[in-house]
């Protein structure tokens, strides 16, 4: 099956508010069966040189957690749970307050 979803994913030469529509759209499509992908891929963001996004991208990881529900037998909440912790090691102190 095609999957269109990776066409909303960020690039790097695209504005900022392109970025940021971008998510709002992933957020919007996630399903059980894409859900997993685009949360990994939104972890991805938190790099980004613009904090606005990176935040951003942190609660949409959290926004698709809650209104996905399950996915390969484990909740999508313990799932983006397991992508968001490794995060830490960057010492974004941003990041601690976003998530």
């Amino acid at each position: 099956m095609f999957q269109i979803y990776t066409t909303f994913y960020c690039r790097i030469n695209e504005p900022s508010y392109i970025k940021h529509l971008k998510l709002d759209i992933l957020a919007a499509i996630a399903d059980e069966t894409n859900a997993y992908d685009i949360a990994t891929e939104l972890t991805e963001y938190v790099n980004d040189i613009d904090e606005k996004l990176a935040r951003k991208a942190i609660r949409t990881v959290g926004k698709i957690a809650l209104e996905v529900n399950v996915l390969q037998g484990e909740g999508m909440a313990q799932c983006c749970t397991r992508l968001i912790w490794p995060l830490q090691q960057f010492g974004y102190i941003w990041l601690d307050t976003t998530c």
